[in-house]
């Protein structure tokens, strides 16, 4: 998957999905877009699959039930969260549940462990 330049997350306070989610309302496309990597403008992120298949994702919420993939999922009971949270940095970073992908940073900058995988449980 594509990260961020600079290696660390972003500011996601303009970020909000364009589609309806429970409990909230959909946002414009250009809110989506701010979720996306800055490495593509802003347009997407290539994504590494399970299935060894790369895609350009125009959404950083491409993972299962729309998941995003550079956030942490706050459903700790098993669903993907089109959201999430912004990890913390730290060496026991690990997926909130099954559902949940992420991106899991360069050590230099997520204190330990391998990086530039998504760790799955």
């Amino acid at each position: 998957m594509d990260r961020q330049p600079g290696g660390g997350p972003w500011d996601l306070g303009n970020f909000k999905p364009d589609v309806a989610y429970p409990g909230g309302t959909a946002g414009t496309s250009d809110q989506a877009k701010q979720g996306n990597t800055i490495g593509h403008q802003l347009d997407g992120q290539n994504v590494l699959f399970l299935d060894s298949h790369v895609e350009f994702a125009k959404r950083s919420y491409c993972s299962i039930e729309d998941d995003n993939i550079y956030t942490t999922s706050r459903d700790t009971a098993g669903k993907g969260d089109i959201y999430g949270v912004m990890p913390v940095a730290s060496s026991g970073l690990v997926p909130a549940n099954r559902k949940d992908s992420i991106l899991v940073h360069d050590p230099d900058t997520m204190g330990g462990g391998t990086g530039g995988t998504t760790k799955k449980r």
